[in-house]
C-alpha cells in the first residue's frame, strides 16, 4: 500500500513538473500561428482583432489600469489609467456623404494640439502641393453636408437656414457674398458651434491661435507653413462667385472662427508671405481643427 501511494505521488510530481515546464517555457498564446512571439500573437490575412466595443466609458463599471476599449459614442479608442479614461487616441470623423477623415493628434511648438491633416484629407502633406493632403473646401459656417466636396453641385439659391437641406456649393455674386441670409456669427464658434464640422473635442481655431502658430514657423511664407509641425498645404480656393477652383498649388487658405463684420479672418499662405485677410463667407477654404 505504501509503495503504491509513493508511486502515485511520484507520478503526480512528475506530471506537475512537466506542466510547469511547458507553461514557463511557452507562456504565449498564438492564434493563426504555431510559434507566437508575444503573450498574444494573432496572425490573419483576411480578418482583424476587435477590442471591446462599449456604448461609452460609463458602461464599464469597474475599470482598471491598462484597459482599452472602443467608445461607440465618440467613435474612438480610449485607455484607462489612474482613475480616468484618456481622450480619444484614434478616431475618424464621418459625415453623411461618407467622406471620412482619420483623426490623429499633432502637438505644435505652441503646445497646442491639432489634427495632423486638413478635414477631408487622406494623408499628412508630403509637400505644400500634395494633392492628397488638400482635403475639402468649406464655406464658412456650413456643416459637413457634402457641399465641401469637389464633386458637389453649384446653386445660386441663397440659404435662409443654417442647414440648407442640400449638398450644393452656394455661389453668390451680390454683397455681402454670404451663402446664408441673415448672417450668423455663431455657426463655427467653439466645440459647441451650431455647424462645427470638426470631430468631437475639436473646433475651428481663432485668428490669434493661427497667429501664434505663424510666429513659430521657420519662415513667414508657404514653405515655412509646410515645414512646421502642422504640415499646411496649398489647396487654393473655391470661388464664391462661380464655384470653380482656383490658385491650387500656389496658395493655402485656412478659415478661422473669428468673424469680422460680414467677413471672416483667414490665414493665407503665399510663396513669399503669410497674410491675414478678411474675406467673404461664401468662399470655399481649407479647414484645420484644433483640440479644445
Amino acid at each position: 500500500m505504501k509503495t503504491n501511494t509513493r508511486n502515485t505521488f511520484q507520478k503526480w510530481l512528475l506530471s506537475a513538473a512537466l506542466f510547469a515546464s511547458v507553461f514557463s517555457t511557452y507562456p504565449q498564446i498564438g492564434v493563426g500561428i504555431t510559434t507566437p512571439e508575444g503573450a498574444l500573437d494573432i496572425v490573419s490575412t483576411n480578418s482583424a482583432f476587435i477590442l471591446s466595443r462599449v456604448a461609452n466609458t460609463a458602461a464599464v463599471t469597474n475599470p482598471i489600469n491598462g484597459m482599452i476599449i472602443y467608445d461607440q459614442s465618440e467613435k474612438c479608442f480610449k485607455g484607462y489609467q489612474d482613475g480616468r479614461w484618456t481622450a480619444c487616441g484614434f478616431q475618424y470623423i464621418e459625415n453623411n456623404t461618407g467622406n471620412n477623415t482619420i483623426v490623429i493628434d499633432v502637438t505644435s511648438l505652441t503646445g497646442n494640439i491639432w489634427m495632423d491633416r486638413n478635414l477631408g484629407a487622406s494623408q499628412v502633406a508630403t509637400s505644400s502641393s500634395d494633392i492628397l493632403s488638400y482635403g475639402d473646401l468649406y464655406q464658412w459656417g456650413r456643416a459637413a453636408d457634402g457641399h465641401q466636396l469637389s464633386s458637389s453641385g453649384i446653386t445660386s439659391a441663397i440659404a435662409i437656414s443654417s442647414n440648407p437641406g442640400h449638398d450644393n456649393f452656394i455661389s453668390q455674386d451680390t454683397s455681402p457674398y454670404d451663402w446664408l441670409v441673415p448672417k450668423n456669427d455663431n455657426l463655427w464658434q467653439g466645440v459647441n458651434g451650431i455647424n462645427n464640422p470638426c470631430p468631437s473635442g475639436y473646433r475651428i481655431p481663432t485668428s490669434p491661435e493661427w497667429d501664434n502658430e505663424r510666429l513659430k514657423f521657420a519662415t513667414n511664407d508657404r514653405s515655412g507653413a509646410y515645414e512646421s509641425d502642422l504640415k499646411l498645404s496649398a489647396a487654393g480656393l473655391r470661388s464664391f462667385i462661380s464655384g470653380t477652383y482656383d490658385n491650387t498649388f500656389s496658395s493655402g487658405n485656412y478659415w478661422s472662427s473669428t468673424a469680422v463684420s460680414d467677413g471672416v479672418i483667414i490665414l493665407q499662405l503665399q510663396s513669399n508671405a503669410i497674410l491675414y485677410q478678411i474675406l467673404p463667407r461664401a468662399f470655399g477654404f481649407s479647414v484645420r481643427c484644433i483640440k479644445n
